[in-house]
């Protein structure tokens, strides 16, 4: 994002809810990806729009795409890699850490920081299909890694470089999940209770705007009530005869109206009747 004046800084929450609209654009068998970028992210866009409570533009979220897709893509690398070669007894913990420090070691040490975003985009087939990153490794790999081997991510085994994508990684990541053969993340609480806020925060805003609407409404309906009050219970002898008629006109209008609707207007003793002063 390079802007002469710099926004608000993006959070985890944000990330989330971009990578979920995203999700939800490319899904959409109607839309897809395959359509002209402008309209792509527009759609993105309204969407983001939609959840978030910090305005960002459309170059601004398609800027953090490219960052939040160009890290996750070689984090994806760093857990194939973590997956072909994993060290005696390790287990998901295990093959985790591994893939961090693959991660620093291939970006001068810095540490892999967007774990919410992955776990939103890794279990999109069409993410994990579109932004294929190639694996090189550093060593051969003495034997195939076992179908019972724990491995990070989701795959039951690591895909060779060009081989197609047989299932979305995430699929026996959720499998395992139900039958307990996978350890649940630490992430994944937060990341649910960041949904959970962002769903009741939108709830609250439309409750509140809805109120708004209802009271701008009655206010409104109020004032012209008042007004044709006023009309019908004017003192037509303090006006020019133009006046007069202006107004007898008005309330002809406004008794036919009332006619209609069946709808009738209170009498008023002509001693409490409010005399109102026309500037015409």
């Amino acid at each position: 994002m390079s802007s002469s004046k710099r926004g608000v800084n993006w959070n985890a929450k944000e990330d989330v809810v971009l990578c979920n609209a995203w999700v939800t654009i490319s899904e959409d068998g109607a839309i897809g990806i395959n359509q002209p970028g402008e309209t792509f992210w527009g759609r993105i866009h309204e969407i983001f729009s939609a959840q978030s409570q910090i305005p960002r533009t459309r170059d601004a979220i398609e800027s953090r795409f490219k960052i939040i897709n160009n890290q996750c893509s070689q984090w994806k690398g760093c857990v194939r890699k973590a997956n072909a070669t994993p060290r005696s007894g390790s287990n998901l913990d295990d093959l985790n850490f591994q893939a961090k420090d693959i991660f620093m070691n291939d970006n001068n040490g810095k540490t892999f920081k967007f774990e919410h975003a992955w776990r939103v985009l890794h279990l999109c087939p069409k993410w994990y299909q579109q932004y294929e990153a190639p694996v090189s490794f550093s060593r051969p790999i003495s034997s195939p890694q076992s179908h019972d081997s724990p491995t990070l991510g989701g795959s039951a085994s690591s895909p060779s470089d060009g081989e197609p994508l047989q299932r979305p990684e995430g699929r026996d990541k959720q499998k395992a999940k139900r039958s307990g053969k996978a350890k649940v993340s630490k992430l994944d609480p937060m990341m649910a209770q960041c949904l959970q806020e962002m769903i009741e925060q939108g709830r609250e805003q439309a409750s509140r705007r809805a109120t708004h609407d209802e009271l701008q409404h009655k206010a409104v309906e109020s004032e012209i009530t008042r007004n044709q009050f006023d009309l019908l219970a004017a003192d037509l002898s303090k006006f020019s005869p133009r006046k007069q008629m202006w107004i007898r006109q008005k309330q002809d209008e406004i008794m036919g109206y009332s006619q209609n609707s069946s709808s009738d207007v209170p009498d008023t003793p002509a001693e409490e009747v409010y005399r109102p002063h026309f500037d015409f």
